[in-house]
């Protein structure tokens, strides 16, 4: 089934839409869930200029305020690597091949856009000669 056959079968619109049509595409183009461009990226491939871009993500941020803030690709893999994997930055700049200051000038923009970043914590794994510090057992 195409869209057009859905939205005749559910009675929708264009009108119904939250996001135009080039809103979405907007958002999927700079998501870091998505392909996580930077708005001049966005820009060139919609062949625009980078203002529309900006003019459209404002408008988005209204309508859709829980899509953001963003993350370009960078920061997401940056982001990843130190919340899922518990890496710092100078482990993060040796995989990326980048400065140790590349790897914290991302986490300082991240921490601007007001993302939290906290740092995965390894978990022990309970090992047989362990017993022996047991104090209460469940």
């Amino acid at each position: 089934m195409n869209e057009e056959q859905y939205k005749k079968e559910n009675g929708l619109t264009d009108e119904d839409r939250v996001l135009t049509r080039l809103e979405e595409t907007v958002i999927r183009l700079l998501h870091h869930d998505h392909e996580g461009l930077t708005e001049d990226e966005a820009a060139e491939r919609l062949g625009c200029t980078q203002q529309n871009i900006a003019n459209a993500v404002a408008r988005i941020k209204q309508k859709a305020p829980s899509l953001f803030p963003l993350m370009t690709k960078n920061q997401k893999l940056i982001f990843d690597y130190i919340t899922e994997e518990g890496l710092k930055h100078n482990q993060i700049a040796i995989i990326l091949k980048v400065s140790e200051h590349a790897v914290a000038e991302i986490v300082r923009q991240l921490k601007d856009k007001g993302i939290r970043i906290d740092r995965a914590t390894k978990m022990e794994r309970y090992q047989d000669f362990m017993d022996g510090n047991v104090r209460e057992k469940f």
